[in-house]
């Protein structure tokens, strides 16, 4: 195929081989300019319903305009019926390189994510869902712009990528939604799932489910829990660590609703974890003036205050991100999954009251998981002490002495324990708030 001409491109190299066919590096001798071409694999030339697909893809593929997608420019077919698309030729490696030459830092993974997302949103906008995200799918630029590749071919593939028939591979498995793997309908939620997938890997080194065969791939990915990150990767920001997690939930309702949600979760992410700007004191100017004897003391002054408020403003800007941006997530999260997370997300409630007491959002958590009761006892001036009664080893919470009136708890079971402070008469009993 190398030095023939096609149409009036001249194919050059051999640029990639995949499921879906052979790209090579040619040259547009009309513009003057390199393009990649894909042709559809040889063993589908016949096959009429595969063709009329691949061109009805392509043309979805190339109405997406999008900075981080491959830009399709045409699509033809040789003069032995074989198609091929015009693709814009870019230099750069394939995630897959990247990874496997070692971890990306928390950094590098989101900076891609955040692209890769970006261009998936651009793409569910307009009803598009790839369904093939993985690594060797992902183009990062020698300038470092994350372009994502064969958008809208995956479901193509009469192999490849449909584990209900022989031959998928386990790389295309491997980075699958359940649902996917079910067969179910699937939607823009399954390309959240496979981005969570490839952060993982980006940020470990390996996969989140791992197996030499394809049917115990499918069944870790439909019935197991992947290793935590906390455990594997615990330099990983827990932040980092909570959108992973909440991207690869099985569930596909507990999952980013979307790919923009996602981006822009991964966006506030990044935003803060930029240091205060270079600059934002200057040192060298508070010195000058501090060297002139008549206003040595009164600057001297005025610079401690405004250190100590500089600093104190950033540590609290820096708590109500994080109760923001982090714990609202999580206690969201807690309380969707199941009623018997609502003591640790009250706890974790409780934690972003302190900033953002009246944070809407908090507000309508707290109704959700807590109940507000009274406790008497007969004699009253009992004292109270209550434990989560799955936590036989948990802390125990001391409401007060009775009677104790219109405390808030969360939902859920405790044990209870009362102590007449004058008799030493105790009483155990279990109750449900």
């Amino acid at each position: 195929m190398i030095g023939r001409q096609i149409s009036h491109y001249k194919i050059l190299a051999k640029l990639g081989e995949g499921g879906m066919g052979v790209v090579y590096k040619a040259e547009d001798t009309r513009l003057k300019r390199m393009v990649a071409l894909k042709f559809l694999p040889a063993t589908l030339l016949n096959d009429s319903e595969a063709k009329e697909r691949f061109m009805r893809e392509a043309q979805a593929a190339s109405s997406l305009q999008h900075h981080n997608i491959c830009n399709v420019h045409d699509i033809d077919e040789t003069s032995n019926g074989q198609l091929y698309i015009v693709m814009d030729c870019y230099e750069g490696e394939v995630l897959k390189d990247k990874i496997a030459r070692e971890p990306l830092t928390a950094d590098e993974t989101v900076a891609i994510a955040e692209q890769i997302a970006g261009g998936l949103a651009a793409a569910h906008e307009k009803g598009i869902v790839h369904r093939d995200i993985k690594p060797s799918n992902i183009l990062l630029t020698q300038d470092g712009t994350v372009k994502i590749l064969d958008f809208g071919l995956a479901k193509l593939a009469t192999s490849a990528t449909r584990v209900t028939r022989a031959g998928s591979t386990l790389g295309t498995v491997a980075y699958m939604s359940p649902e996917q793997l079910r067969g179910d309908e699937v939607d823009a939620g399954t390309d959240v799932w496979s981005l969570g997938v490839m952060m993982y890997e980006m940020i470990t080194g390996h996969l989140p489910y791992k197996s030499q065969y394809e049917q115990a791939m499918i069944y870790s990915i439909l019935n197991e829990e992947p290793e935590s990150l906390d455990s594997t990767k615990p330099s990983v920001p827990p932040g980092l660590v909570q959108m992973i997690n909440r991207a690869m939930q099985k569930n596909a309702g507990l999952r980013y609703a979307s790919a923009a949600e996602m981006g822009q979760h991964l966006r506030k992410y990044r935003d803060s974890q930029k240091e205060t700007p270079e600059g934002f004191f200057n040192l060298n100017a508070m010195m000058r003036t501090l060297r002139k004897p008549r206003v040595a003391l009164s600057a001297g002054l005025a610079l401690i205050v405004l250190c100590l408020s500089a600093v104190w403003f950033i540590d609290r800007q820096a708590k109500i991100r994080r109760a923001r941006e982090i714990l609202l997530p999580q206690i969201e999260q807690l309380v969707q999954v199941d009623r018997d997370n609502f003591i640790k997300a009250f706890n974790l409630a409780n934690e972003a009251k302190k900033y953002i007491p009246q944070d809407k959002k908090l507000i309508d958590l707290f109704s959700a998981m807590q109940v507000e009761i009274s406790i008497t006892t007969e004699p009253q001036g009992a004292q109270v002490q209550m434990q989560e009664y799955k936590d036989e080893k948990g802390p125990w919470i001391h409401p007060g002495v009775t009677p104790i009136d219109r405390i808030k708890l969360p939902k859920g079971f405790f044990r209870l324990l009362s102590r007449q402070l004058i008799t030493c008469i105790s009483n155990t009993s279990v109750r449900e708030v």
